[in-house]
């Protein structure tokens, strides 16, 4: 009686709130950061088994966000994360009908590729920008015309698109516009409240129909009820038995000291050796997973493709990296 209720009351009002509508994008934002810390913790602890999960996250996490997204898309009219708040897409005139098939993969394409299309870019973009800034970016004039467009590109997609965003929002708040996304505007669509039948769709019957037992069935039921719970449990459990076990490691000396790197007889002096082209680095950087210092041009150009460190074999990426101003 009391969700019957719950429903009947979202069911009478026009439009979700701000807050819902603010809250679902913002959990569907956190979904892939949390893969990516996921995947580099398990590349970084075991990286004979789990070495190809820390370089390859994104495609992994893009797959994976397909399927999803594609089979709540298709059952219930709604993301993931709009799910979760008892949300559902609809057509803006006010259509009852189901998705139609243009409006199910726009929505599926704007929620998976559209976002791995824009981290690329940007990731690409921000490389770009620092080789220019340290002054090793190539000397071809087609290649440099072809890279400042690239950058133009990312900061010009990025402004438009969060001006655009934040505009929507004002006129989502004023009344003066159905919907808060602009990407939900292209479109044609809006967010409304969900049925009852839709809030209790679970996702392990449309892949595993009939094959679940009755008990299994009902817990599954009862953890996707307190979700949120569970994910925080969960995430203290892991975080408070690896803060552990460093701690022991710490305590008995069990970590064990990085291989040696010998420099070539070939270099002389006093001065340190990038370990990729055994030369004196230019531009040094530090990699802060293991503290080696490499060239810039060097070490960026091994991690984009393998994202471990080439000395200790440790997950890193481009983010680990720490340019020196020695003089």
């Amino acid at each position: 009686m009391n969700n019957q209720a719950v429903y009947l009351t979202q069911n009478n009002q026009p439009t979700p709130s701000i807050f819902e509508v603010i809250a679902q994008e913002t959990f569907n934002d956190l979904l892939s950061p949390a893969f990516k810390q996921v995947s580099m913790h398990l590349a970084s602890c075991y990286p004979e088994l789990f070495g190809w999960l820390g370089a390859w996250h994104e495609e992994i996490f893009l797959a994976l966000n397909i399927a999803v997204q594609y089979t709540y898309l298709k059952n219930v009219e709604a993301s993931y994360s709009e799910f979760l708040y008892s949300l559902k897409r609809s057509c803006v005139k006010g259509e009852e009908a189901p998705l139609s098939r243009r409006h199910l993969f726009g929505s599926l394409a704007l929620l998976t590729v559209f976002p791995y299309l824009r981290s690329r870019l940007h990731s690409l973009a921000t490389r770009y920008c620092l080789d220019e800034g340290d002054g090793v970016g190539p000397s071809d004039t087609r290649r440099k015309t072809l890279r400042r467009v690239v950058m133009c590109l990312s900061t010009l997609l990025g402004v438009t698109l969060e001006s655009w965003k934040l505009c929507q929002t004002v006129l989502y708040l004023l009344g003066k516009s159905t919907t808060h996304s602009p990407l939900l505007l292209l479109l044609g669509l809006t967010l409304r409240y969900c049925s009852e039948r839709q809030s209790e769709f679970y996702i392990w019957k449309v892949l595993f129909w009939g094959r679940i037992p009755m008990f299994l069935n009902k817990t599954l039921e009862r953890l996707s009820n307190h979700w949120v719970e569970v994910v925080g449990f969960v995430t203290q459990l892991v975080q408070s038995v690896s803060s552990n076990q460093n701690a022991r490691a710490i305590a008995k000396g069990d970590i064990p000291a990085p291989r040696a790197f010998h420099k070539p007889s070939n270099v002389c002096g006093d001065g340190f050796i990038c370990p990729l082209c055994l030369k004196k680095p230019k531009v040094p950087t530090v990699l802060r997973v293991s503290g080696y210092i490499f060239c810039y041009l060097c070490i960026i150009n091994h991690l984009i493709k393998s994202e471990t460190c080439p000395v200790t074999k440790y997950a890193a990426s481009t983010e680990d990296l720490i340019r020196l101003n020695l003089t």
